[in-house]
């Protein structure tokens, strides 16, 4: 095989390699998740929020999100409280606008919401209330992912360190009309254990440090041959 051959078999290689890097580098690993089938919606300011609660260990997340429809086109921010700060959360991400997906309320319209990628570390036995508050409820408003199991045995999740328990929070967003216009507050801590709102959580994105180094072994590449030609 001559040295034109040699070079075009390795940068064939380099470029699938590149290729795959890329392709897992954009995916973030699911930690824990809880799936509802049935949704609820708000009639006034009120909005539905996970229970999150930490292991004995720090959990580092890349993002959440919460299964629901929203009927008609609004406005979206996730927000994580620390549970002993009710006045005030952790995390709000900037607004997000998703447009309307009409239909009968979670029979084939309901899907995942998730947040905009963040670098935010969950803290060791701590518990959180997380999720999304929209500018619009009541009729056409979001419908968030929500279980009612009125005779108990609604279920507990784990995974990674991380339990999503039964029970909601409920979030004063500070909704009137359509806009934002105050700092959310919780004002109820999820001791209604019948109810079990959605949430997923992901893992950080991992950094691309192979594919540098694979951009670095391609560029060490074209110099030896440039060289040897």
């Amino acid at each position: 095989m001559n040295a034109r051959n040699v070079s075009n078999v390795v940068a064939a290689v380099v470029a699938v390699l590149v290729f795959q890097a890329v392709i897992r580098t954009a995916e973030a690993e699911i930690l824990v998740q809880y799936q509802p089938t049935s949704a609820q919606g708000t009639t006034n300011q009120n909005q539905y929020l996970a229970r999150v609660t930490v292991g004995a260990a720090d959990v580092p997340i890349g993002g959440f999100g919460v299964y629901g429809q929203a009927p008609s086109e609004a406005t979206l921010k996730w927000v994580i409280f620390d549970v002993t700060q009710l006045t005030s959360p952790v995390f709000l991400s900037t607004p997000v606008t998703v447009p309307a997906v009409p239909g009968t309320p979670f029979t084939s319209y309901a899907q995942w919401y998730d947040s905009p990628a963040m670098d935010f570390t969950l803290l060791a036995n701590h518990a959180y209330a997380m999720g999304v508050i929209s500018n619009r409820y009541g009729t056409g408003g979001f419908m968030w992912g929500q279980n009612y199991y009125p005779l108990g045995g609604n279920p507990t999740v784990t995974d990674n360190g991380l339990t999503l328990p039964p029970g909601n929070y409920i979030d004063n967003s500070g909704v009137v009309g359509t806009s934002f216009v105050n700092t959310p507050s919780l004002y109820n801590i999820g001791a209604d254990t019948r109810f079990h709102t959605a949430m997923r959580i992901s893992s950080p994105v991992p950094e691309p440090a192979s594919i540098s180094l694979l951009a670095m072994g391609g560029l060490a590449w074209l110099l030896f041959r440039r060289r040897w030609a």
